[in-house]
């Protein structure tokens, strides 16, 4: 039965067609203007609903490698781009004040070592003195506190030690984890100084085959978005290229851009042929419906309003023949009112006809 329909709707529109062509002739013949005809074709095809953004790309993971010493970098080994794995060498610090700060806190334990000895030999020579009723009981106390303290002062002395063995392995500053240096901010022979705040000397990204956009959403619109939403965005790289993704996270926390209420929308995408950069702007769609299969016309053929010539010469052509479509649109074909809509009557073949007044 539908198919009937679309069949008696095409010889319909067909005989229109002819009517309309043979209408113009006859209205421009001897004219000094003349009909020109531009045809869109009807097609089935996809129509989708859609948010459009814009976002920042970034790496999936990146780690911000720096120091908690100060010194000069005797070494750098890597450079922008350079593919790392976990454990490698980026660069070293010059360690000789280090070392010498290792040596000096060794000789402070050996020193207290010594002392602690004496006081607990002392402590329980005292002890014995006392508790015989030979000694003072503030004599004993005070062998006692000495014992303490120089227990507690190598207790301090390890601690140094410590530190300091710990300052000379951050000389050496190692990959945290495998990836690619997208930031290098190391020379040698250039003095890093690191006091309340660890200066960033390295960003490796771990994995540059996923990559994340940071999308910014207006409060308006992010009602419309959800995880798993699919996505498709182009970047000014590759215009002609479009590539897809998905939505991975919406961040609560609220922003404001120009008086309007914006939120981060994490969008995760593959970029399996490193065409995608670190830093890129992107252009984003989130696909909020979708059909397919379904009829499509050129919007410019839709929106088609003929010429009031062709409109009264058609308007008198169909009225004599008795052929003039019924209804409310029946004004609009003498030329007395609006003709817009009209050109969706104007097909064959799964052609859309447009005019033009030249």
């Amino acid at each position: 039965m539908a198919n009937q329909n679309k069949i008696r709707k095409s010889v319909i529109a067909g005989i229109i067609f002819l009517l309309i062509v043979a209408g113009v002739m006859t209205a421009f013949r001897g004219s000094h203007k003349r009909a020109s005809f531009k045809f869109a074709e009807v097609k089935t095809g996809t129509i989708r609903s859609c948010v459009t953004s814009s976002g920042i790309l970034h790496p999936v993971n990146k780690i911000e490698v720096g120091t908690p010493i100060s010194g000069t970098f005797s070494k750098v080994y890597v450079a922008y781009n350079d593919v790392v794995k976990k454990g490698d060498v980026l660069a070293r610090i010059d360690s000789r004040i280090l070392e010498a700060s290792k040596l000096e806190a060794e000789a402070v334990i050996l020193q207290i070592s010594e002392k602690l000895v004496f006081s607990r030999t002392e402590l329980s020579q005292k002890k014995q003195l006392f508790e015989s009723g030979y000694l003072p009981e503030i004599e004993y106390l005070k062998a006692r506190a000495s014992y303490f303290s120089d227990s507690s002062t190598l207790l301090a002395a390890k601690a140094n030690y410590l530190r300091a063995v710990t300052n000379l392995e951050y000389a050496v500053i190692e990959a945290p984890l495998a990836g690619t240096v997208i930031e290098c901010n190391a020379k040698e022979g250039q003095t890093v100084v690191s006091n309340f705040n660890t200066p960033v000397l390295f960003v490796i990204a771990q994995d540059l085959s996923e990559m994340e956009i940071h999308a910014t959403v207006d409060e308006s619109d992010i009602s419309l978005i959800h995880v798993n939403q699919p996505v498709e965005f182009s970047v000014l790289a590759y215009p002609d290229s479009v590539f897809s993704g998905t939505v991975k996270e919406i961040r609560l926390h609220p922003s404001m851009i120009q008086n309007v209420v914006n939120y981060i929308v994490i969008i995760r995408t593959t970029n399996p042929r490193n065409l995608l950069l670190p830093g890129m702007t992107a252009t984003i769609d989130f696909i909020v419906n979708m059909k397919k299969d379904v009829v499509v016309v050129a919007k410019s053929a839709v929106d088609f309003t003929p010429p009031p010539e062709v409109m009264r010469h058609y308007s008198k052509m169909m009225k004599k023949k008795g052929l003039l479509p019924p209804g409310p649109g029946q004004e609009m074909y003498d030329g007395s009112s609006d003709t817009s809509g009209l050109a969706t009557l104007w097909f064959i073949d799964n052609q859309i006809l447009r005019s033009e007044v030249v």
